[in-house]
């Protein structure tokens, strides 16, 4: 790439509570690794079955924000998301026609495409003549009108590589950005979790990864939070017993969770009436191909 990716702001319209009802959504489902990456094709009616499923559920529980993994989505998937109004759509990304790894986010009528900028060195550098990622050259950050959410999405790699310089930018208005979403396809799991903990540890950023099903881990949220309230986290095994700080959550296998998050950041000293950030947390699982609400992964 000749040269830094630009950050693009995007306007939209303001979400109606100082909460934010959030939908992660973890596939399990295999790709074809020779060169473009994409679903098997025996899997993609499932897939879509899936998506079409956790999109339904969603919408009935209010969601504002869903989130899908890499490449879980093709064009025709994209179809189905087309048609859900009233719901900020992070469509799982795919190869378009021109070698371009995109990820498209939809609200109601708007449509966004946001190209990878950073490819993954064995499956999609130029290892063979002819056979490599297209670079995208862009950072979008989405800002409601009234200015009081921010929030931006890295796909996989491009977390590692990018996010200091989101993490860093200078708004006009005060405050910083609330959300990174790192659409993944990956097992590099212990990775994230490290360099997520450390910018929750400089940054009142929380950042949220949606991946694959794999054996090794999957999706988390990471963020600021009271420490008794990290402490019963734990407790009802909604995060693991690790020694990761500032871990809220996460899905372990295929599933969906959702969860409110307020996006005002814990303060110092706390006040006496201080409730959770994160709260109405649920976790739902695939049944005879109906998502179905469970206790905890």
């Amino acid at each position: 790439m000749e040269h830094e990716p630009e950050i693009k702001i995007i306007e939209i319209e303001d979400f109606k509570n100082l909460g934010i009802k959030i939908c992660l959504v973890q596939l399990d489902f295999d790709i074809i690794k020779k060169f473009p990456p994409k679903i098997k094709d025996k899997e993609i009616e499932k897939i879509k079955l899936k998506i079409k499923k956790a999109l339904d559920l969603a919408k009935s529980q209010k969601v504002d924000i869903i989130c899908f993994p890499e490449l879980s989505f093709n064009r025709k998937i994209l179809e189905i998301a087309m048609d859900i109004k009233d719901l900020f759509i992070i469509c799982g990304s795919f190869y378009d026609e021109y070698n371009y790894n995109c990820c498209y986010v939809i609200y109601n009528d708007l449509k966004y495409k946001i190209n990878k900028i950073s490819p993954c060195p064995y499956e999609e550098s130029d290892l063979i003549y002819g056979k490599k990622m297209n670079q995208g050259n862009e950072i979008l950050i989405f800002i409601t009108k009234d200015k009081r959410l921010k929030f931006s999405i890295l796909i996989c790699l491009d977390y590692y590589n990018e996010s200091w310089k989101i993490l860093n930018y200078k708004f006009e208005v005060t405050d910083t950005l609330d959300f990174i979403f790192n659409p993944s396809f990956d097992d590099s799991i212990d990775k994230f979790q490290r360099c997520a903990d450390g910018d929750c540890e400089k940054h009142i950023t929380d950042i949220i990864k949606v991946s694959n099903a794999n054996p090794n881990g999957g999706s988390y949220v990471f963020g600021r939070e009271h420490k008794r309230g990290i402490e019963r986290l734990k407790c009802e095994n909604v995060r693991k017993d690790d020694h990761f700080k500032y871990k809220l959550c996460e899905i372990l296998g295929e599933g969906m969770l959702i969860f409110d998050i307020v996006r005002k950041p814990i303060e110092a000293p706390t006040p006496l009436k201080a409730t959770h950030r994160i709260q109405e947390i649920q976790f739902f699982t695939l049944k005879d191909d109906n998502w179905e609400r469970i206790d905890h992964f």
